[in-house]
This record gives C-alpha cells, structure tokens and sequence, in this order.
C-alpha cells in the first residue's frame, strides 16, 4: 500500500471523505426507499377510503333508487293507470313521475305495459321522450314482466347515456298489470365522489367500464375480454357502438390487498374493492408521482447533506441559512405548518429556569379547540379532518403577529401565546379569530360543512408556572364547551 494511500486513509480528512464516499450513497438510497414506502401507504390508504367513499355514496344512489322503483310499483294512480289507461291518469302520473324523480335526481323514471311500451314518462315533455318507445327486448323488462325485480346495466337507445335500470313488476291482484323502471345515470361520477386525485373507475359483471373519471375509458375494459363474451355483449345491444377495448395497463407488482400498475408511463396504485349487491367492481388508482418525487427529493436532500456536512468538516465552513431551515423544519407541525408542543415545552423550560418575578403578568395564553372534529373525521374521513386543520391553521396565522407564537398543541387543539395589548383587544384577537374560523367555506363534498372553535383565555399570575397557566386555559376552554361551544370563556369575565 502506497504511503499516499496511508496517509489518506490515517488523517482525519481522508477518513471523512472515504466515510463520504461510502455511506452517503447508501444512507441516501436507505431514506428515499423509506420515504417511498412511507408514502406509498399513505396514498394506498388515501386510496382506499376513497374507494369507501365512493363505494358508499354509489351504493346509496343506487339503493335510493331501488327503493323508489318499488314504492312507485305499488301506487294506486300508477296501477289504474296500467289496469284502465286514461289521457288524465296518464298526465297526473308524468306529473308523478316527474316529481318523484326531481326529487331523487335520477336519471329518468318511466312505467311499461305488459307489451313493453313506454305509457308514461318522468320525461315526457322532453324531445327524447321514452313514451311511446318499446323496450320489451331489454333483459329488465323480461325478468320484471315474469314477476322478478330486476336491475340491469346499459347504454341507453333513445338517450344515449350509460344508466342503471332498476325494473319493478307492477300488480293488481296478484295479476302483473306492468313494469316500472327507475334509471338511475352512470355518466357522471362527480354525483358519487368529489376527488379529483384519483382515477375511478367502477365495471359492471363482464369487466367493461360503466363509470369513471376518465371519459376516455368508457365502455373499454380493464383487461381484455374474450370473444364470447364480446359476441353477447354487442347481440344484446347493451352497449351499442363500444369498442369494449382493453386499456393499456401493465402490473409491475402485486399482492392481495393491492396492486401496482403502469399507465401510459405512470405508475399507479391500484385498490379493488366490490359492489356485491350489483357484481360491480370498483377499481381507485392513484398516482404514484408524489412519492417517486419525494423519495427522489429525499434521496438528493440526503446527498447534498452529506456533502454538506463533508465540506463543513473539511473547510471548517457554516451553511447557517441550511442548519436554520433544518431548525426551522423541526419546531414546525408538518400538517398545519404552525410550531409544534415539542418547541412549546422548551420555551416553557426556558421560562420556567427564570424567576417567577421577571415573567409577565401581561403573558396571555389561549387554549383553542375545534368544535366536533371527530364527527368531522367520522363523516367526511380523515383527509377532510386534515383539510380543516390546515384551513384553521391559517386563519390563526393570518391574524397573529410576527412575535406571538402559534402552537398546534396536539390533535385540534392550538395554543396562542402573546404579550397582551389589553383585556379588551386580547380578547377581541381570540373573537377575530374564532369569526374567520366560522367563514371558512369548503368545495364539493364538503360544502355543507360548516367549523366553530371553543377558546379559553388566562393570563399569566404572578408566582404561577408555564404549565399552570396553560392547565388554566384548557380549563376555561373546556368551560366554554360545556356551555354551549362556539364561544370564549376569559379568567377576566366577570
């Protein structure tokens, strides 16, 4: 071995370059895989409470419109209407009809004699109107017409529009009299689900696509089906004029939960789940983009660390704006981006190592809470739970002031700490606060959801610890909760 080579490897410099050399690459390949495992659950798990999401507020159209397709069955008026007939009976049931089904916001709901002719429509007004039409070739009228209830997924011949047919038997003593059939539209999926992040799509028993968020996808199959069943599909006129063609989707891995497929050059995870009253399966895919970027922005932070800490070492030089953005980094709550209790505690050390004398009695401490959040999680999940989070912490920063300090104490709880202005403004501050909270307004699924906080306001007294005055604040918060949320209880009240 060379004396250079010695000398290299005996001198702390050398030392820290083959260390460099050697465990950066590694420690950086270690961390972006972590990230991108990380964020891979993360997004299955996004995934899949979109699935339930979706799946749920399918299911219950459906099961809505199934309900009324039975209750419209055994209406008097609809029943007289296909035992006797009658131009009045006929108008008062596409009132009827109409009415029911502004009301459920289906698709169209029409009633069939025993021939197959439509007689009357919630659409009869309209140019496209189903009276008058015959649709006695449709699997749903043959099963409901022999007695059975019966639903049915086609493209519709006079509309056009992908719809699930839900098909009723009409009777009057015990004689089949007709047929009631409530379509319900597939064509659009915003009705059931409001992301804009994953791809959905839901197939019917045969594997063609009926609903998705890719237009482009409709009435193609996620796999290729074989030549049988192509050659039923299109005998039937179920689906007329679809191509029925398989998309370009290539599995990379696999295992019973889930999945991960390539489309057009993007990796996604791919999530099944069923509709088992209707045989239908719903397929949720979501972009892998953020965590291949993540991980490869990890892998690069790790890197440039490395190399970092490798100059410092051998130059003796301070990055100080990059060890502050590293400080900055770790005080923060990653989710609302105001400091977290960690830093919270240890400006509390620092306070609590002073004498209680030289710490102000004008030290105000607010104790926020928002107000039913777990109902907000239960009902909306836990990324609508994040979202309002994000949006309160917002607002809290907005009206706070370079020097105060916003603290996201834990769950939905934050923590104000300032120096008070006076009793008054204080507590008009907290009151700004808890308005613009209530402003909030939130899209799509979300926009009935409506957010209010409770707040506890103390002020700092004389010879009391950090802690202490913090125990009151969560007090007087909790006050303000039982007394009917929505409000702010000061220790100043009289």
């Amino acid at each position: 071995m060379g004396t250079w080579v010695k000398n290299l490897i005996y001198t702390s410099k050398g030392l820290a370059f083959l260390v460099y050399l050697l465990l950066t690459p590694l420690i950086s390949y270690q961390l972006a895989d972590l990230v991108w495992e990380k964020e891979f659950s993360a997004l299955k798990s996004e995934n899949e409470n979109t699935s339930k999401l979706f799946s749920h507020n399918l299911q219950n159209s459906l099961q809505q419109n199934e309900i009324a397709s039975k209750l419209i069955a055994r209406s008097e008026l609809i029943i007289q209407l296909l035992a006797e007939g009658g131009d009045i009976r006929t108008k008062q049931a596409n009132d009827f009809l109409n009415e029911i089904n502004s009301s459920i916001e289906a698709g169209v709901i029409y009633i069939m004699s025993t021939k197959g002719i439509t007689i009357s429509s919630s659409n009869w007004y309209e140019k496209n109107s189903f009276v008058g039409k015959n649709y006695s070739f449709r699997p749903y009228f043959k099963k409901a017409i022999k007695g059975q209830s019966f639903a049915y997924t086609a493209l519709g011949i006079t509309s056009g529009k992908l719809g699930y047919y839900y098909a009723t038997p009409v009777k009057q003593n015990n004689k089949i009299v007709g047929v009631v059939v409530v379509k319900t539209n597939l064509s659009n999926p915003s009705e059931f689900m409001s992301t804009n992040e994953e791809k959905v799509v839901v197939t019917d028993p045969n594997g063609v696509i009926i609903l998705t968020t890719e237009p482009n996808w409709e009435l193609h199959t996620l796999h290729a089906i074989d030549a049988a069943t192509k050659r039923s599909i299109l005998k039937s006129r179920q689906y007329i004029g679809a191509s029925l063609q398989a998309i370009e989707m290539i599995q990379l891995e696999s295992n019973r939960l889930h999945s991960l497929v390539k489309i057009e050059q993007n990796d996604f995870v791919k999530v099944i789940s069923h509709l088992k009253e209707q045989n239908w399966q719903l397929v949720t895919l979501t972009n892998t983009q953020v965590a291949n970027r993540l991980s490869f922005l990890t892998a690069l932070a790790t890197g440039l660390t490395g190399t970092i800490f490798f100059l410092i070492f051998l130059y003796y030089l301070g990055h100080r704006g990059h060890l502050a953005e590293l400080h900055e980094l770790s005080i923060r709550d990653s989710l609302t981006g105001l400091y977290n209790r960690r830093h919270m505690i240890d400006i509390s050390a620092v306070a609590a190592s002073q004498p209680s004398s030289e710490i102000s009695s004008e030290f105000v401490t607010v104790m926020i809470d928002i107000d039913h959040f777990k109902q907000i999680n239960d009902n909306y999940g836990h990324a609508a739970g994040d979202l309002v989070l994000q949006k309160v912490s917002k607002v809290i920063r907005r009206n706070m002031r370079a020097e105060d300090l916003a603290v996201r104490y834990g769950g939905e709880e934050f923590v104000l700490l300032f120096a008070s202005l006076n009793k008054q403004n204080d507590t008009l501050l907290v009151e700004r606060i808890k308005e613009h909270i209530k402003e909030l307004r939130f899209s799509q699924e979300l926009d009935a959801l409506r957010i209010s906080v409770s707040a506890g306001i103390a002020y700092h007294k004389k010879g009391e610890t950090f802690d202490e005055t913090v125990a009151r604040a969560d007090a007087l918060m909790y006050k303000a909760k039982n007394t009917g949320r929505d409000r702010i209880v000061s220790d100043q009240d009289k």
